[in-house]
């Protein structure tokens, strides 16, 4: 497991910088703009859904009991699903690409909501070591 999160931390530096140098490019009307920027955002997707399944493997143990592993794997399915929608977006919003401004709105609305249903098993835990 250290092995596959050295390669995604690699893998994200790797990303960030693409899409980083693909911007700049962009600003200053140079080629290879687009390509860089389509290559990293394309990039950031595979990543967030390795890094998301590597997650839910951290997180969900076989002590836990079944409504919290069910929480955990839920919520990291949606992130991965919705985060990978709104990436998308935001590189379909960039290049002015038809259906940009949808993707957006249904993958950040969609996260959000992951995220609120990530906060269930935290809540869960919280309540029982307080009782």
């Amino acid at each position: 497991m250290k092995l596959f999160r050295a390669i995604l931390i690699i893998l994200s530096i790797i990303d960030i910088s693409t899409i980083l140098f693909g911007i700049l490019f962009r600003i200053n009307h140079w080629a290879g703009g687009n390509a860089m920027i389509i290559l990293g955002f394309g990039l950031a997707v595979y990543v967030l859904v390795a890094f998301m399944i590597y997650r839910c493997n951290v997180h969900v143990k076989a002590t836990q009991p079944d409504l919290d592993r069910f929480l955990w794997i839920i919520s990291f399915s949606l992130l991965a699903l919705f985060g990978s929608i709104l990436i998308m977006g935001i590189l379909f919003t960039l290049n002015h690409w038809p259906g940009g401004h949808i993707q957006s709105l249904i993958g950040g609305i969609g996260t959000c909501i992951a995220l609120v249903v990530m906060l269930f098993p935290f809540l869960r835990n919280r309540n029982k070591n307080n009782s």
